[in-house]
Formats: structure tokens, C-alpha cells, sequence
């Protein structure tokens, strides 16, 4: 991990290698990242970046943020609606139906 931590921020995207596990039992596999975030509060996370950089990204207030889906619910009706089939679908079958 802190090899490929290093590797990140001086390979591009496409570049970098992914460090995988096969779980157990056929469970399939799963990425293994650096973990940058330092601390997760209400509020806001403490990021760290590769380069030693910390900074934190403040999260909008829930009235803020509800006051905001509200007012793009007619444009988002659609999305929320392909949403829900996408995440009940099993691999290989169309969520066109």
C-alpha cells in the first residue's frame, strides 16, 4: 500500500496498478487503496493526500442539501428511477425492461 500510495500521485489514473485480493470462499475480488482520509466528522473529512497535503472537505448542511434535491426533484425523478433498477439488477441481466 505504500508503494502504490507513492505511485499515485506520479502515475497517471490509467497507469497506476491495481492491488486486488481474491476473498475467500468466492466472494470475488477486491481493490486494496490507500486510505487518505484521516478523520470523518458530521461536518467535515480530513483528507491527506500522497504529497503530505491535508485538507478538509466540508459537507453542505442537510437542510442545504434538502432544500437543493427538492428543488431538482422534476430532473431528477428519472435518474432515481434508473437508479433503482441499476442497483437491484444481477450481473448480466438488462435493467432495460
Amino acid at each position: 500500500k505504500e508503494i502504490q500510495r507513492e505511485l499515485w500521485g506520479r502515475l497517471s489514473g490509467l497507469a497506476l496498478p491495481n492491488l486486488s485480493l481474491d476473498i475467500p470462499g468466492g466472494g470475488g475480488k477486491v481493490g486494496i487503496v490507500p486510505d487518505f482520509v484521516i478523520k470523518k466528522e458530521e461536518k467535515q473529512w480530513l483528507f491527506k493526500g500522497w504529497d503530505g497535503f491535508e485538507s478538509a472537505y466540508i459537507n453542505p448542511l442537510q437542510k442545504e442539501s434538502k432544500d437543493f434535491f427538492e428543488s431538482q426533484s422534476e430532473s431528477l425523478k428519472e435518474y432515481k428511477k434508473e437508479w433503482e433498477i441499476l442497483k437491484n439488477q444481477t450481473y448480466g441481466r438488462s435493467f432495460i425492461k
